[in-house]
């Protein structure tokens, strides 16, 4: 569960990039 939470962080950063966005999707 800490490895998800440590996931969700890095991919809300690079969520601004959008790429990481549709490769999370």
């Amino acid at each position: 569960h800490e490895d998800n939470a440590g996931i969700a962080v890095y991919w809300g950063q690079d969520a601004r990039e959008g790429d990481l966005v549709t490769a999370c999707n």
